[in-house]
């Protein structure tokens, strides 16, 4: 199910229905209680930014998806999260170990399954 946020427009899903498909395709989240946590390190990994409307935290979005040799370097003070906070969300971490030789193609994968809108690849990042 989508709804409409009232502040900006921005079509969001039901953010259970997303951590139930990261759970399911392997990823992990500090943010999370349940068999999906996942302590940040400095290992090569996939990782994204969920937008959660932090009135009701039932609505949601994947709004970015990066990848890096040492998440935890990468995460810690990361400017898109920053900017993706400043709108008044709720900004969960998730991520995906993966082999530092597949990063490249696996964000591009995940960045075409999800089309975030703050990865700015020929469009202007953001909503």
């Amino acid at each position: 199910m989508s709804v409409m946020h009232k502040s900006n427009n921005t079509l969001l899903s039901d953010y259970l229905d997303i951590k139930r498909d990261l759970v399911s395709d392997g990823w992990l989240s500090p943010n999370s209680y349940s068999n999906s946590y996942g302590n940040i390190e400095n290992i090569p990994s996939i990782y994204l930014f969920t937008m959660v409307d932090d009135y009701d935290f039932k609505s949601g979005l994947i709004a970015y998806v990066g990848m890096s040799v040492n998440l935890a370097q990468r995460i810690s003070g990361h400017s898109v999260r920053k900017e993706i906070e400043s709108t008044g969300f709720w900004v969960p971490v998730w991520f995906k170990p993966t082999p530092q030789e597949d990063l490249r193609s696996t964000e591009l994968n995940y960045i075409r399954k999800f089309n975030p809108p703050w990865n700015i690849v020929g469009k202007k990042r953001g909503l």
